[in-house]
């Protein structure tokens, strides 16, 4: 297991510098020390504007123990709270997984490890309606099921009362299904239960919309239901083994990814996904959508020494991959009030070195960059976007309007079905100038950038 992470706030916007400099990065009062805490994020879950719920673990002096971290002030003040590890060598409790509702009330599946042992054996449930309490004699979190009717293997709550949990049946066959409706007090199995697919025996991601859940398995196919927990399916995304993660923007729209370049696209609520060829430049290691937009996701990878952030305005067709110095992402969360945060692990990419003017042993930080602009072209004034591309450019103001497009070199090229959009995806990488002339006689021009 990782010893340390780190925590970065990250706020970007679509059209982000090709490298976001060191000195762009501020501290945050009463923010994680790497000297001091030295954990590692395994979850972050923004639930409303300015609040950032975490979970984190750690193995230190050969005990294995983890906790809560939660700011409602956009990172000017945090509160810590530890899940208290016991016993001996390797032993101890770690939050496993998170389900925040608002600003005070989340869930927590908690796993226990036992002597010294390489897998956890037990499971228990903690929840907290007062937020996190950094004073140890009065805990936010309480639990409330312990122990639990099966080893629970993600947890999510639709509202206040009613949650749902999958656990793998005692052969290891069959994926069971257990709901409750008093907060996780106790726990109903439903009474069919799934048949394990060949590979997807492992839960590798979740995501929520509504009473939408969809739980993305090891060997590419995907667990949901539609409504709240009381019927499910199984369906493939065609990714493969290598699936890494699932992105909702609502309760339709949907992205499936992994690190190598694959991405699968639905409109129907994950009952059919389609591949979406040659979008990403890179591939994905986490994914993240603001509430409420339409067609806006932002994903993250680290490779190589490399960290990236990319952007998308239009459901994955076309992304915008910008370079953030090297810093090493794990995990997004995006907040309705367009603050992007990152988890970042410096210490699993030892050693520990920060970028040049790096504010020292800070651990969590805020990027002083532009908030995210995730309004639509036409309300930011450009003629066209995404810019650069390497397919489908949108076309807000054209209707009406006569469309040209010319190459480097002034000759006019030949596109077709020019209202509203244009697809370069068959055009020479290269610079094209886009002209729009509205039917007053009004021209614009654009210069677009189409990489392949």
């Amino acid at each position: 297991m990782r010893k340390g992470l780190a925590m970065a706030a990250l706020s970007v916007c679509l059209a982000l510098p090709e490298r976001a400099h060191a000195q762009s990065w501020v501290t945050m009062p009463n923010a994680p020390k790497y000297a001091g805490d030295r954990f590692e994020v395994t979850k972050i879950v923004a639930s409303g504007p300015g609040v950032l719920w975490g979970t984190y673990t750690t193995l230190d002096f050969r005990i294995r123990y983890g906790g809560f971290f939660k700011t409602s002030d956009n990172g000017l003040t945090w509160q810590r709270e530890r899940d208290y590890s016991f016993g001996g060598t390797y032993d101890g409790d770690v939050p496993w997984d998170l389900s925040a509702l608002d600003g005070n009330t989340a869930w927590s599946l908690t796993h226990r490890w036992t002597n010294g042992g390489p897998t956890p054996i037990t499971a228990s449930l903690r929840r907290t309606t007062s937020g996190i309490s950094n004073n140890p004699a009065t805990p936010g979190f309480v639990t409330i099921a312990s122990p639990l009717p099966a080893f629970f293997e993600k947890i999510h709550f639709f509202d206040a009362t009613t949650g749902v949990a999958p656990a793998l049946g005692s052969n290891g066959t069959t994926w069971q299904i257990y709901r409750s409706s008093d907060a996780g007090v106790t726990w109903t199995m439903l009474p069919a239960t799934l048949p394990v697919p060949p590979g997807g025996g492992t839960i590798v991601a979740k995501t929520a919309k509504g009473s939408h859940l969809w739980f993305a398995l090891s060997n590419g196919s995907v667990l949901q239901t539609l409504d709240g927990g009381l019927t499910w399916a199984y369906t493939s995304t065609g990714v493969g083994t290598t699936l890494h993660g699932i992105a909702f923007r609502d309760a339709l729209n949907g992205l499936a990814f992994d690190a190598y370049q694959h991405l699968a696209r639905t409109t129907d609520g994950g009952l059919t996904w389609t591949p979406v060829v040659n979008a990403l430049p890179y591939g994905v290691n986490s994914m993240t959508t603001k509430p409420g937009t339409s067609g806006t996701y932002v994903s993250a990878l680290f490779w190589t020494g490399i960290g990236t952030i990319s952007t998308s305005s239009d459901d994955g067709l076309t992304w915008q991959t910008r370079v953030v110095d090297t810093l090493p992402y794990v995990d997004l969360a995006l907040g309705a009030d367009d603050q992007l945060w990152s988890a970042v692990n410096f210490l699993n990419n030892a050693p520990y070195s920060p970028p040049s003017g790096f504010p020292g042993t800070d651990v969590v930080l805020r990027y002083a960059g532009s908030p995210l602009a995730t309004q639509s072209a036409k309300a930011s004034g450009a003629l066209a976007y995404p810019n650069p591309t390497t397919g489908r450019v949108h076309l807000p103001d054209s209707e009406g309007s006569t469309v040209r497009v010319y190459d480097a070199t002034g000759r006019v090229q030949a596109f077709t079905g020019m209202s509203g959009e244009l697809d370069f995806s068959a055009a020479p990488t290269g610079l094209y100038f886009i002209t729009i002339k509205k039917p007053s006689g009004v021209a614009t021009t654009q210069r677009i950038s189409v990489m392949h």
